[in-house]
């Protein structure tokens, strides 16, 4: 019995792996051109949360930061109260495309290569987590957000955002956000507490 449960386990993992890896793959594949692609998208998702964010501080963190079209976002919002960007990601070619926008605004910065299901920080830490279009790509999309929720303080926020064409089944209770004109759904989460996943 314990040796086929361990199997099971080993079987979920590595799937879970290949999957990541295959992701990672596409966008290692895609960073050349994402700001090209898919930068204006991304945009119009971020100016449909910030209707609703009147205020940021402290320490944000960008879980699946890409090409760091966020940090460029928030540096032009010049939000002077944020102390810390932190951006992460489990591809090095966006990770590199996102370190030339990091190094020239006027935000702290910090870019770690890291898996979002295993963020390699202490509980409690951000102010507010961002997770733009990243869930769709997680193979397991609850496991994923219990690992953001324990990264922030109760008080912080979660937004993330998922496409409309794409069925990710998470139990989180927010503020929805929608725009005819805006390809996903905006999640937009002030945490009191913490909420069951």
């Amino acid at each position: 019995m314990l040796v086929k449960q361990r199997r099971e386990v080993c079987s979920i993992t590595s799937n879970s792996f290949r999957h990541k890896k295959e992701v990672m793959r596409k966008y290692n594949i895609t960073s050349r051109n994402y700001d090209e692609l898919y930068g204006e998208e991304q945009r119009s998702k971020y100016k449909l949360a910030f209707m609703r964010i009147k205020h940021l501080k402290g320490i944000v963190l960008d879980a699946g930061c890409g090409t760091a079209l966020l940090y460029r976002f928030l540096s032009k919002k010049a939000l002077r109260k944020l102390k810390l960007y932190v951006g992460v990601d489990l591809s090095n070619g966006m990770l590199w495309k996102a370190k030339d926008k990091v190094f020239r605004e006027n935000i702290s910065a910090e870019l770690i290569r890291a898996d979002v299901d295993f963020l390699p920080f202490r509980a409690k830490v951000f102010d507010a987590v961002f997770a733009f279009t990243l869930l769709q790509n997680m193979p397991e999309p609850n496991v994923t957000c219990r690992e953001l929720f324990r990264v922030i303080k109760d008080h912080g926020m979660l937004v993330f955002s998922i496409p409309r064409n794409v069925n990710v089944n998470v139990d989180l209770r927010g503020e929805i956000l929608e725009d005819g004109n805006v390809k996903d759904i905006i999640f937009l989460l002030k945490l009191n507490n913490k909420p069951n996943t």
